[in-house]
């Protein structure tokens, strides 16, 4: 997602915030993107080290949490070994097709269905603010100012709730953190409607979508290299 999949890369949010940091800051920023694909937070924190840090980066920017907050309706009682079996619901292409209002239709009968089923998020509240937490400290520990995304917004009921339960409890767990900037990406998609924000796969963000996270998160920077360079001053 952070690359702007499935749209080409400098319509993402994470190169149109750098774009930003550049024009409007004057910075030279050399930007390097680690993808993790349908990796959780608690997955990635094992690889963090090895994988983002080892270029020794100022500022380090993680955007997990839409796996951890997930509640896909395969993991529904019954549907797992269903799905297994005849190899339901596998992931196919994405394509950037706008949401149209059938599109929402189909997000919210998955997500009564997943609620009906009572599916489970990936990960628990718990597992998922104690990664984010170890992260944040290994990058802190490097010496690397971290800025963290909340989950992102997403078209089915359940899982757009526990995404925005996963963003409000991340931002009291991270709350005057020193080193670190908090950016609630769920609250500033959440602004417009989902079929605005959102493909028609209810996952992926749309080019608006890319362009509101962008804006916001480019101004994060901004404040965030401020303080480095004043730092050092």
């Amino acid at each position: 997602m952070i690359t702007g999949f499935p749209h080409p890369v400098h319509a993402g949010f994470f190169h149109q915030a750098v774009s930003i940091v550049r024009n409007r800051g004057g910075y030279g920023v050399a930007a390097n993107t680690v993808v993790m694909d349908r990796c959780s937070a608690c997955q990635a924190q094992d690889y963090l080290s090895a994988k983002g840090l080892v270029s020794h980066p100022d500022i380090v920017v993680l955007q997990f949490g839409s796996t951890d907050a997930g509640t896909p309706l395969r993991r529904g009682f019954g549907l797992r070994w269903l799905a297994a079996k005849r190899k339901l619901f596998e992931p196919g292409k994405v394509y950037t097709h706008p949401a149209e209002w059938k599109h929402v239709l189909k997000w919210r009968v998955r997500g009564m269905a997943s609620d009906l089923l009572m599916v489970k998020s990936h990960s628990t509240m718990e597992d998922f603010l104690a990664a984010y937490e170890n992260m944040v400290r290994q990058c802190l520990d490097h010496g690397s100012a971290v800025v963290v995304l909340s989950p992102l917004v997403m078209g089915s009921g359940r899982s757009n709730r526990f995404a925005r339960h996963f963003s409000e409890a991340l931002a009291t767990k991270l709350s005057g953190r020193p080193g670190c900037h908090y950016l609630n990406a769920h609250a500033v998609l959440n602004r417009e409607p989902l079929r605005k924000v959102l493909l028609y796969d209810g996952f992926h963000l749309s080019a608006l979508g890319h362009a509101l996270l962008g804006e916001v998160l480019g101004d994060v920077l901004l404040n965030a290299a401020s303080q480095i360079r004043e730092a050092r001053l």
